[in-house]
């Protein structure tokens, strides 16, 4: 019973100690990677009380490029960034959007050492079902919505609602300096899907669908839970 309680006890204090550094810059990349790989383990624990056929393979490793944050189908890693190692330019966009270099380091903590770690585990999911032949999204635009959904949900309830709320109020703030680059009558979700690869070029136009995408569905999500998203989703 000792062990156990011993046990309880490293447990409940590392998640106290992630959650203390998680949706912030994290400067020291041990401790980066680490409370990442932890937040992963709960998440797939967490995905497999919802149904335990679900399988995902994967590993969380520090690995900052171009694209920041984001899943490798071939690898099953989920490479997260850090931000003394992210490029100028994009720097630079964060520092542009929220108004001072000071504010783009928050933001980017927020969201890349923060929110989308399950985003990316969501595609983690998706690509894990594909192989067994359940398609969960029909386009790479709802795939999307489908990761940034079921990562609002699964911060709500893990108790990052003040985190969540800020990268809310950020996005929308962003929003306001970030142009559609939708054509005026062309529908969004086949734009976004048939230009995705030179949309991921610029940061500028992908970060508006990215922040459109995770306001829309931070207000659209309120009444849900993850467990029953994630059911709806599973077959």
């Amino acid at each position: 019973m000792k062990k156990i309680l011993l046990l309880l006890s490293v447990f409940v204090s590392f998640n106290a100690v992630a959650q203390k550094h998680w949706f912030v810059l994290n400067p020291d990349s041990a401790s980066l990677v680490a409370d990442a790989s932890k937040i992963s383990a709960g998440f797939v624990a967490d995905v497999k009380s919802v149904d335990a056929k679900v399988e995902i393979n994967q590993t969380t490793i520090l690995n900052t490029s171009p694209y920041l944050i984001y899943w490798d189908d071939s690898l099953h890693t989920v490479n997260i960034p850090m931000w003394s190692q992210v490029i100028p330019p994009q720097q630079e966009f964060f520092a542009k959007l929220t108004g001072s270099q000071e504010n783009g380091k928050k933001v980017f903590g927020l969201f890349f050492n923060g929110f989308y770690l399950v985003h990316e585990l969501g595609h983690a999911i998706e690509w894990s079902e594909r192989a067994k032949g359940n398609k969960m999204t029909n386009s790479i635009y709802e795939s999307e919505e489908f990761a940034n959904e079921l990562a609002i949900l699964y911060w709500r309830k893990k108790g990052y609602s003040k985190e969540l709320k800020e990268c809310y109020d950020n996005a929308k703030i962003m929003l306001t300096k970030l142009e559609n680059p939708v054509p005026k009558g062309e529908d969004m979700l086949s734009f976004f899907s048939k230009n995705y690869e030179e949309l991921t070029q610029d940061p500028y136009k992908y970060g508006f669908f990215q922040f459109d995408q995770f306001v829309r569905l931070y207000d659209a999500s309120t009444k849900n839970t993850f467990e029953q998203f994630l059911k709806s989703k599973l077959k």
